[in-house]
C-alpha cells in the first residue's frame, strides 16, 4: 500500500485514523476490519467508476476504516483531529 499512496498517506491510514492500541486485546478484529475496509472500498470504487461518478480512493478507505472502528469499538480510539484534517 505504501508504494501506491505514498508514505505519509499510508501511515495516516495505518495509525492516524484509529489508535491501534484499542485492538491490542483482540488484534484479529483489527485485521478483519482492515480487510473488510479494503474489500468494501474496492467494491465501492469499482461501482462508482463504472457509474462514472467522481470519487476519491483515499477518502473511500478512510471512511471504511472509520466505519469498521465505529462498529467494533464505538468512538474509542478515533483520532478526531486527524479526521478533521482529512
Amino acid at each position: 500500500m505504501g508504494f501506491s499512496l505514498g508514505y505519509k498517506v499510508s501511515e495516516t491510514i495505518r495509525k492516524g485514523i484509529v489508535d491501534p492500541k484499542v485492538y491490542e486485546e483482540d488484534p484479529k478484529d483489527y485485521m478483519l476490519g482492515n480487510l473488510a475496509a479494503l474489500g468494501g472500498s474496492a467494491i465501492w470504487l469499482i461501482l462508482a467508476t463504472f457509474l462514472k461518478m467522481p470519487i476519491s480512493g483515499t477518502h473511500s478507505i478512510v471512511g471504511s476504516v472509520l466505519g469498521f472502528t465505529l462498529v467494533a469499538r464505538g468512538t474509542k480510539g478515533i483520532q478526531w483531529l486527524t479526521m478533521a484534517k482529512i
